[in-house]
């Protein structure tokens, strides 16, 4: 078996590997670990017969699929050894390139991204349940509120485990106080200021409040302004209280359904330019925001 792992949840990627790495009988004999490319000493292990078991595992870390473009690898792939699990965990993924399609077609790639609402409610409660502790509905509902885990960049279920380690520590029972108490307001960080800018008639005061932006926050500054597009998208096919949960307004009403979709994927693809190395945090935000601002007023002068 040949698995490649990649995503922006690592709590799924860890528990994918837990699972496999935690079959063995005898990992001190049956599980090797490497880290880089799919070398000659990777390969030979993913040959190697198991010290009295069915399965020996392998386990390579990548930096990106430009590691396993190899000979060896497109060798080994094609034909797998059957007493042999090798698991990859590749940290960055471009799609565009060949080696993902061929991938694709060999069913070894395996997406672990953020999980939908209800499998998210199911996994903190898991967790709480596994760690001896109760959460009150109300308390559930308002950490999931707060965390906005769904648009927020920082935000994923390790990153939530420890938030319910910290209030497992205080009492087992967790109530909505204690989230009141321990979660950060995700949520409510504000880019209402920049969505207005965006809209506005001359982009100087736009670029001057960008570069007051931290640059470690122009990752989760990009994800809310995606949020409020997305709303703004949602307002396009539905009554405002069907999504009220999520905002009442967005700056970006206004704009056509197609501006929108075009925006979204222009937030998307600067994000995954940061995650892949193309480009920095601390171009990231301007340049999307250029992109946003004259996508928006060409549209504007277009149709005035």
């Amino acid at each position: 078996m040949v698995k490649i792992l990649y995503g922006n949840e690592p709590y799924v990627i860890m528990k994918r590997k837990s699972k496999i790495v935690d079959a063995l009988q005898n990992k001190q004999m049956n599980l090797q670990k490497f880290e880089g490319k799919f070398d000659i000493d990777v390969y030979n292990s993913c040959l190697e017969y198991p010290f009295l078991e069915e399965k020996r595992v392998v386990l390579l870390e990548a930096e990106s699929l430009k590691d396993l473009d190899t000979p060896l690898f497109l060798e080994y792939v094609e034909k797998p050894v059957d007493s042999t699990d090798l698991l990859i965990i590749v940290k960055n993924v471009d799609k565009r390139i060949k080696l993902y399609k061929k991938l694709s077609s060999l069913n070894v790639i395996v997406p672990c991204d953020k999980l939908d609402n209800e499998t998210l409610r199911k996994a903190i409660q898991c967790e709480i349940v596994k760690k001896g502790g109760a959460i009150q509905e109300l308390a559930l509902a308002e950490l999931i509120k707060r965390l906005n885990y769904e648009d927020e960049e920082s935000v994923n279920m390790l990153s939530i485990v420890g938030f319910l380690d910290n209030m497992l520590s205080v009492d087992k029972g967790i109530t909505l106080e204690m989230v009141d108490r321990f979660v950060p307001k995700y949520e409510e960080a504000n880019v209402f200021g920049l969505s207005k800018l965006l809209l506005a008639e001359s982009s100087a005061e736009l670029l001057r409040e960008i570069e007051m932006v931290d640059p470690e926050e122009s990752i989760k500054t990009l994800s809310l302004l995606l949020r409020d597009f997305r709303i703004a998208y949602k307002l396009k096919f539905f009554d405002k209280k069907d999504v009220a949960d999520k905002a009442a307004f967005t700056s970006f009403s206004q704009c056509s359904t197609n501006l929108i979709v075009e925006c979204m994927q222009t937030i998307t693809d600067t994000i995954g330019d940061v995650k892949a190395g193309r480009t920095t945090n601390q171009q990231a935000l301007k340049l999307a925001c250029i992109k946003l601002f004259n996508m928006i007023k060409d549209e504007r002068a277009h149709l005035a």
